[in-house]
């Protein structure tokens, strides 16, 4: 198979809605979501190796905690934004740790984290999307996957 490798967005890879290690199967269309490389990097780099259907679920959580928390999370960015070196560092620390705690959910902190330090990552996965849009894009996704046609192994 030739890798497609375009100018600026670099090669097209194969992104696995479930995991191989979780028991997706590497060959299905249902399964298979094609990616820009620096893309698929973003999106492991923020949910690690989660399922899609995690992923959905992360963002809905993430949603109700950045509405119920809107200026605190708009503080945050903020302060994080003027800070640099070793302030930075102990902000991050001190934000992470904060929510992590409060919620209980690393997979949601650790999302709420990048749209708060790392919002780049957060660009290449969802193209700047806000939230609600990105979890409908998602959804609308995962159910035009499900409808796919049966894939026969052979």
């Amino acid at each position: 198979m030739t890798a497609f490798i375009h100018a600026k967005k670099g090669m097209l890879t194969q992104h696995h809605l479930t995991p191989i290690s979780q028991g997706g199967d590497k060959r299905d269309p249902k399964n298979l979501l094609n990616v820009w490389d620096r893309r698929h990097r973003s999106i492991h780099h923020t949910f690690g190796n989660k399922p899609f259907s995690a992923i959905i679920d992360i963002l809905r959580r993430l949603s109700n905690y950045i509405n119920i928390n809107q200026e605190r999370v708009r503080q945050w960015r903020e302060n994080f934004l003027k800070s640099k070196g070793k302030e930075r560092r102990r902000l991050r620390h001190e934000i992470a740790t904060l929510v992590n705690i409060e919620l209980q959910q690393p997979d949601v902190s650790r999302s709420l984290m990048v749209i708060i330090a790392e919002p780049n990552k957060w660009h290449n996965i969802f193209n700047g999307n806000p939230l609600e849009k990105t979890i409908a894009i998602c959804e609308r996704l995962a159910s035009w996957k499900a409808n796919l046609p049966k894939f026969k192994k052979g």
